[in-house]
């Protein structure tokens, strides 16, 4: 990363996975926050919600991300998505 810092090499994998389905539209690894796979959550097309956060893609179930986005209200608050989500 840009000026020495590191990164464990789980988050980094997970990463690259979040890259990968933002170029193919497809996701294939698992949740960033649950360890879940599109199969494990019963998701036919493997729809996962893709946030960036600290100079990192990472990506998450739908389940996960509707408890993440409130949570840093901080991030998107002043955005569109935080006005759609109606975060405060």
């Amino acid at each position: 990363m840009p000026g020495g810092a590191n990164i464990c090499l789980q988050c980094e994998q997970r990463h690259l996975e979040a890259l990968t389905a933002l170029s193919t539209g497809r996701f294939t690894g698992q949740c960033s926050e649950c360890g879940r796979t599109a199969e494990q959550i019963h998701s036919p097309t493997g729809e996962m919600a893709i946030h960036f956060e600290n100079g990192r893609y990472r990506a998450m179930c739908m389940q996960c991300d509707r408890a993440y986005v409130p949570k840093r209200a901080d991030l998107y608050r002043d955005t569109e998505f935080g006005w759609d989500q109606k975060l405060k």
